[in-house]
């Protein structure tokens, strides 16, 4: 579980798997569900979203019990993971589960 965990940061964050030394399990913040959804905070950007998406599909959802669904514009009360691309560094704003 860990190398998904390295592979999940890497890919976040721009990173290789060997730029990336370690990593921390906020255990709190684990969701008590497998079935995660995904929202978009920007419009346009249909094939960078797609990559993104495929790349979760491909990784992620293949190597775990995780379902990530949804993958449609955010509205002001979606909830799971919500993406914003953007011009800055990888970062959060909030932790916690759905």
């Amino acid at each position: 579980m860990k190398s998904l965990q390295l592979i999940f940061i890497a890919i976040l964050s721009n990173h290789t798997l060997a730029e990336v030394n370690e990593a921390y399990l906020y255990r709190t913040g684990i969701w008590k569900t497998k079935l995660i959804p995904v929202c978009w905070e920007n419009e346009g950007f249909s094939r960078e979203k797609q990559l993104v998406k495929e790349t979760i599909e491909r990784t992620w959802q293949a190597e775990s019990a995780l379902q990530f669904y949804g993958w449609s514009q955010c509205t002001a009360n979606s909830v799971g993971i919500r993406i914003g691309i953007g011009d800055t560094g990888p970062h959060t704003k909030a932790l916690g589960g759905v």
